[in-house]
């Protein structure tokens, strides 16, 4: 049997439209933890985590996981 790891990926959404790739860790054997360290200049954005079959520049897979954060 052929095992397709996944990507879970980190994108910001600016108020514009248009996304930023943060990040993405795999799903790859037993690993039960990741870790993405980013930096993006946007001063106003969402943040979200979609689960991607291949390397991608935008979103393509339904949204795994949408995040808010208090300032």
């Amino acid at each position: 049997m052929l095992f397709r790891s996944k990507r879970f990926v980190l994108w910001a959404y600016a108020p514009d439209g248009t996304y930023t790739r943060l990040g993405q860790v795999y799903n790859w054997k037993k690993n039960d933890e990741a870790t993405i360290d980013a930096e993006t200049s946007l001063t106003d954005f969402g943040l979200l985590m979609t689960v991607e079959d291949t390397d991608v520049t935008v979103p393509t897979s339904t949204v795994w996981s949408v995040f808010t954060i208090e300032p």
